[in-house]
């Protein structure tokens, strides 16, 4: 376990003897005692933290004070990429919010920092799954022989899973989130093993229905876990983290392309065989995520309302039942909206480039990298800016950002077309947790889980309108003028945004009145850290 020795002057010692409260840590003093001739020493543990053990010693020696702390960090098999970070903290305790861009907002328990590390493992995975067919599928038409339009009916067949998403998400609410999610992730592994040993592109299509279908499942109830466990104030930032843990993932199907070029045209079979590998990552992972103790508590009829008078909580429910389909048919709008302008810049943007800029294939690689190194940054900063400063202002300025920016990169040349690009990845970005997270905090946790699959319908929908449009509009090189009208959209979502309440600090239960009531805190070795 890492040792950190540091030592003080003798006038700092009164304050050392005081137990740490922080946002790494909460401690309580467990002994005080005389060690020979050194003098006396302090111990103290912690009660609080997103630790797996902790132990600091303050030990009086001649005439200074000498501090040991001794700890494990308990992020699971993120640990190793906070060393450093944690290291630095414990020499100088972050006191006040925003202090350390890495921390979250607010100190997060043991059984919080396990619950999203875990899901952040499980995101990677779940992102690895639900993007292999998108970046394969060239080199499967290949090798069956099959035209571009073959090729758009597999994508149009994918989007029936939609529905199939909606039952999962749907039965998350009756049977639980956790088992949900690792099931529905586990079928999407095996299914992705399956697809390597497709015949041909009708089973393809047929497999990848439900491998999509189930990964995206998973993906869509990890926001809900983290949502329902964590502080009301670090909601946003654990989204931010689960996104950028969705794109890690991602890039990875997108490096393992390389395995096409291997032996083609069989070769991108062996990218879906890996696929299977993260059958046992998905086990392990889910072994440590427990089930929210809001969803435990709902499941045994527990509440601090529980000796309420029967009336008055079946008044509260049906009061919460009309708001819940105010703020469903409100942000299906406005994701709904959202996709109809995403869609088509993500799907068409390669072709734009290529087509109407003369673009080689490695100048869009050098093009999407360098204009979307932003985006991760973007995530991080509209993680912390919208739990400290509403949903409304982060989402409003990256909704403004992604429209602004897309449209006129579609519209320009030469270097102001890649500072647009940057502009419309690196602002835009900002929206991601401010409205991702808005799912699982505008609904009770009797009906999160269908209210997350029913807006992702939506966006489907959002996504398939956009394409038409898009289709219909855009002749030879007329990108510009298409992509700036749907950039209606965003726009429309920033109006959407001014008829849902702002969540940002605000516990789930004084957002749905009536709901589950917020657990009693946890004895920290509830959870088990990875």
């Amino acid at each position: 376990m890492p040792t950190v020795t540091i030592h003080h002057r003798i006038d700092r010692l009164d304050r050392l003897r005081e137990p740490r409260s922080d946002l790494v840590v909460v401690e309580q003093r467990t002994d005080h005692s005389v060690v020979g001739g050194r003098g006396d020493t302090t111990t103290f543990a912690a009660v609080d933290g997103p630790l797996r053990c902790w132990q600091r010693e303050v030990t009086v020696r001649d005439d200074e004070a000498i501090e040991t702390v001794t700890y494990r960090i308990g992020l699971g098999v993120w640990s190793p990429l906070f060393a450093l970070p944690v290291r630095h903290a414990v020499r100088h305790p972050p006191q006040h919010r925003g202090s350390r861009w890495w921390l979250p907002p607010d100190r997060l328990d043991r059984r919080a920092a396990v619950t999203l590390s875990s899901a952040c493992a499980l995101a990677v995975l779940g992102g690895f799954l639900a993007s292999q067919l998108t970046n394969t599928l060239t080199f499967a038409a290949e090798e069956f022989g099959a035209d571009v339009g073959a090729q758009t009916r597999v994508l149009q067949v994918i989007r029936i899973g939609a529905v199939i998403t909606l039952a999962g998400t749907l039965l998350a609410d009756r049977l639980g989130r956790r088992p949900l999610a690792i099931s529905s992730l586990l079928v999407a592994s095996i299914t992705a093993g399956l697809t390597a040993l497709a015949p041909n592109m009708a089973s393809l299509a047929a497999l990848q229905l439900v491998c999509r279908s189930a990964a995206v499942i998973g993906v869509l109830l990890l926001p809900v876990i983290t949502a329902e466990d964590l502080p009301a104030g670090s909601r946003a930032f654990a989204v931010g983290l689960l996104a950028m843990a969705g794109g890690l993932g991602t890039g990875a199907a997108i490096l393992l392309l390389r395995l096409a070029d291997v032996a083609p045209p069989h070769s991108w079979r062996a990218v879906f065989a890996v696929g299977s590998l993260a059958f046992p990552l998905v086990l392990l992972a889910g072994r440590y995520l427990p089930e929210t103790r809001r969803f435990a508590l709902l499941q045994r009829g527990r509440g601090a309302d529980a000796d309420a008078d029967w009336d008055t909580r079946e008044r509260d429910r049906r009061r919460v039942a009309v708001w819940s389909r105010g703020r469903l048919a409100s942000m299906g709008l406005a994701v709904m909206a959202l996709n109809a302008f995403v869609t088509p810049v993500s799907q068409l943007q390669n072709e734009f480039l290529r087509t109407a800029r003369g673009f080689s294939g490695g100048r869009i690689t050098l093009f999407l990298l360098l204009t979307n190194s932003l985006g991760g940054l973007g995530i991080i900063v509209g993680g912390r800016l919208a739990d400290r400063r509403g949903r409304h202002l982060v989402g409003t300025i990256g909704l403004a950002g992604i429209a602004v920016g897309n449209a006129a990169m579609f519209s320009t040349r030469g270097w102001p077309m890649w500072l647009w690009s940057t502009v419309g990845s690196g602002v835009g970005a900002l929206c991601i947790p401010a409205l991702g997270v808005l799912n699982p905090e505008l609904f009770p946790t009797v009906r999160r889980g269908t209210a997350t699959g029913a807006v992702n319908v939506a966006g489907v929908v959002g996504g398939v309108v956009g394409l038409a449009v898009a289709g219909s509009l855009i002749g030879g090189a007329d990108y510009g003028p298409t992509i700036t009208l749907l950039a209606i959209g965003p726009l429309l979502v920033i109006g959407v945004l001014r008829l849902l309440p702002e969540t940002a600090r605000v516990p789930l239960e004084k957002l749905n009145p009536g709901d589950i009531a917020t657990p009693p805190p946890t004895d920290p070795t509830e959870a088990r850290p990875t």
